[in-house]
Order: C-alpha cells, then sequence, then structure tokens
C-alpha cells in the first residue's frame, strides 16, 4: 500500500514552468518613487527597460545602480497535504533573501539621440520548506512526509536608442538578452506500520531548468501639453534560442517483516528535453499617463497581458494597473510612492503546486540629492549624486493545488486550497549625472 501510494504521489508532481514575471522586483530607482508607473516619466538608463522612449530624454549621461538589501517572503498554504476524510498539514513558507539588483547607464549621442544598457535581475527567488502528516486509519498507522527545495533567477542584459524627431515626440527600441535558470527538488515519501510489517516508499524529483532567449521592447511618449505627457509601450515574448529541461526522478521502496529480514527497490530515470524557437512569456502592452504640475508628478500606467491559455487553446488576457505620485520637496529631497497590481491568468489548478496568486501591492521611497562642483567656479553643478531609499510591499490572496490521499483507493488527487502571501522588500539605490 506504501508503494502505491508514493506512485501516486510521483505522478502528481509537475514539471517545472518557467514564470516569466517582471514586476516582483523594481528595476529602477524612478520605479521605486511611482510603484512601477514610469512609462511617460522614466529618464534615466532604467527607460531601457521601461520604456526606451524615455531614453531621448537624457541630456546628461547617468549611471544609476539599486539593490534589493532584502526581501522577507511569507506565505501559508492551508492544507497543503491531506488524508481524506482525515488530518491534514499546512505548508509554510517563511524565508529572507539578500538579492542583486540593477545597473543601468545612458548617455546623449546627439541633440536627438541617446542610448542606454544595463543589466537587471528580474527574478531572484529561493524557498526552502517542509511538511510531516501523520494518519491512524484502524490499526495501520500513516507517515507523509514532503520537502521542497527551488531557486530560480532571470538576468537580463539590455541595449536600447532613443529619438526625438521634435520638441514634442520620442521613440524607441530596447533588445532584451535573457538568460533564466531555474532548478527545483521536490522529495515525497510515505511509510505504514502495522502488525508483522513496516514499509517505507517515496520518490525525489530534482528539475533543472535554463533558458536563454531574445525579446524586443517598443516605446514612445508624446507631450501632449507642458505638463501631459501619453506613452505606449509593447514588449514582445522572449524568443528562446536554447531551452533545456533536466529531469531527474529517483524511486525507491522497501519493507521488513519480523523474523523474515527485508527488501528495498531503487529505480533511477533521468529525461532531459529541449525546445528551442518557441515563444515564452506574454505579450505586455502599457499606455501610460503623467501630469507634471510645478514640482508634483502623477502617473498611472495600465497593462494588459495577451499569453496562451495554460490549460486549453486561445489566448489568454490579464490587466494590471499602476498609479504614483511624487512630490519634490526641494531641489534636494524627494518624496513618492504609489500602489500596484500583479495579477495573472486564471485557470485550472490541475498539479500538485499549481499556484494562482492575484498580487496587490505599493511603495514609498525618498530621495535626496547633493550636488558636487569640482570647479568651484562654475555656476551649475557637474555632477548631481542621488540617494534611494524605498520599501516595497505586496500581499496575495489565492489558491494552491493540494495534495488529497486517499487510503481506501491508495490514491491521490489534487485539489484546490487557499494560499496567501506577503512579501516585503527594501531597496537602496544611488544615481549619478555627469
Amino acid at each position: 500500500m506504501a508503494g502505491a501510494v508514493a506512485l501516486a504521489l510521483v505522478t502528481a508532481v509537475p514539471l517545472a514552468a518557467l514564470a516569466l514575471n517582471e514586476d516582483g522586483i523594481f528595476v529602477g530607482n524612478e520605479a521605486l518613487m511611482l510603484g512601477g508607473a514610469v512609462r511617460s516619466t522614466v529618464s534615466d538608463g532604467s527607460a531601457a527597460w521601461y520604456n526606451p522612449a524615455g531614453l531621448a530624454t537624457i541630456e546628461r549621461r547617468t549611471l544609476m545602480a539599486n539593490i534589493n538589501a532584502f526581501t522577507y517572503r511569507s506565505q501559508l498554504i492551508e492544507r497543503g497535504i491531506g488524508v481524506e476524510g482525515g488530518s491534514g498539514a499546512d505548508i509554510r513558507v517563511s524565508n529572507v533573501n539578500a538579492l542583486p539588483g540593477s545597473l543601468a547607464f545612458g548617455s546623449s549621442l546627439s541633440d536627438r539621440v541617446s542610448i542606454g544598457f544595463g543589466l537587471f535581475v528580474t527574478r531572484a527567488d529561493a524557498i526552502s520548506t517542509g511538511l510531516t502528516l501523520a494518519q491512524q486509519l484502524d490499526d495501520v498507522a500513516y507517515e507523509f512526509s514532503a520537502t521542497f527545495d527551488g531557486r530560480s533567477q532571470d538576468y537580463n542584459a539590455v541595449l536600447g536608442i532613443g529619438f526625438r524627431p521634435n520638441d514634442r515626440s520620442r521613440y524607441g527600441a530596447t533588445l532584451v538578452l535573457r538568460y533564466a535558470r531555474q532548478a527545483r527538488t521536490t522529495v515525497l515519501w510515505n511509510a505504514l506500520q502495522a502488525t508483522g510489517l513496516d514499509a517505507v516508499a517515496g520518490t525525489s524529483v530534482q528539475e533543472q531548468l535554463t533558458q536563454s532567449g531574445i525579446g524586443l521592447i517598443l516605446g514612445g511618449q508624446w507631450d501632449l501639453s507642458e505638463i501631459v505627457t501619453l506613452s505606449a509601450v509593447v514588449a514582445t515574448p522572449i524568443l528562446t534560442v536554447a531551452d533545456t529541461l533536466r529531469l531527474l526522478e529517483t524511486n525507491g521502496s522497501g519493507f521488513s517483516v519480523p523474523g523474515d529480514g527485508g527488501t528495498t527497490l531503487r529505480v533511477q530515470q533521468l529525461r532531459q528535453l529541449s525546445s528551442d524557437g518557441r515563444f515564452a512569456g506574454p505579450t505586455r502592452m502599457h499606455l501610460g499617463l503623467a501630469v507634471q504640475p510645478g514640482p508634483w508628478t502623477f502617473a498611472i500606467d495600465a497593462e494588459a497581458r495577451i499569453e496562451p491559455q495554460i490549460n486549453g487553446p486561445g489566448v489568454a488576457p490579464t490587466w494590471n494597473l499602476r498609479a504614483g505620485l511624487q512630490v519634490d520637496v526641494s531641489d534636494r529631497v524627494s518624496v513618492g510612492g504609489g500602489f500596484f497590481t500583479d495579477r495573472t491568468q486564471a485557470y485550472e489548478l490541475r498539479n500538485f503546486g499549481d499556484e494562482l496568486l492575484q498580487f496587490v501591492g505599493g511603495s514609498l521611497g525618498l530621495r535626496v540629492s547633493n550636488f558636487i562642483r569640482l570647479d568651484p567656479d562654475e555656476r551649475a553643478p557637474q555632477i548631481v549624486r542621488s540617494t534611494i531609499l524605498g520599501v516595497r510591499y505586496a500581499g496575495a490572496a489565492g489558491s494552491y493545488g493540494a495534495l488529497t490521499i486517499n487510503l481506501d483507493d491508495n490514491d491521490v488527487r489534487t485539489t484546490r486550497t487557499r494560499n496567501r502571501v506577503h512579501d516585503v522588500s527594501l531597496y537602496l539605490g544611488a544615481e549619478f549625472a555627469f
């Protein structure tokens, strides 16, 4: 019986899927100050990522860097594994990660043309958790255990160009080179103890997914008046040039009978799958508006994601909204903040580990600038140095594909359970204009 349940647990473990979510980390300091609503206002090297048209507003050389000093994640999955009609165990995740950030440079080539390039980390997750569940049925004692370890990173190298044909419009394009890596280990085992029999069975699944590809970002900005700017951005899916999934599955079982010894069995299987030349991730379209009267900046950004249905034919659109407000308190100090949604495609949860989360969050930021004159006789500062401090919070409520074990049929099935996540990130950034 233990082996039968373990085999069912094996089939419930899904293959890894690459989640290309660019919204989990702010890759620019301006994005932190406005809650990500920067498509109409961005004017430093991070414009190569958010809207390459913004590169055309760069009049001096700019160097931007930021890091996530730490990110704290708390997640609760209610009854992640349970016995039908019996006990269940929650899956709890609580971890702190020190994450890399971004580095970008922008410079004007002429009065109308500017370039920008950068290195952006848009995803860096590390999760480790486990649980144990015990159940007594008549004279048989069952124990189920599961551990999960996973890491994922997305690295992006970008090169963008911005062009200003006149004083009221700007256009730009960015080439994106992406390398993504995901590794996950899932260990599931169950044991039973009855009169005259001890049995154990389990499985270990190790997944490694690497993906390299290219994408394109096109953007425009139009000044409708002295204080109002409209923007539009289209980001294509990533076209993979190398996409490999390596799956190592190990199954084992054993039993012992008093007075008759015991036996063990171990089977290992390695699979490697490649699927180069396909599109990964959604097409992302943004429409933004910014109003900048005096020291105030109000910006709003509406996003539509178009991607294939996860569990069926056709495409699935998803909408998100970001809005922010920034105030220049003085020529040296600015404060800002914003809110955002990060909704994902709704789909049927068919496998253990399938996850559906709809995030809502906000950010607060403080920018302090210093003006450095290398020549005391210069009236205008030659270097402007800015330090940015900020915090980002995102909370989500959603669903999770949980395992429900049926001991009568020696089988498992995927059921829907509640899933709650809280993310808090502390940011530290610096900018130089020279």
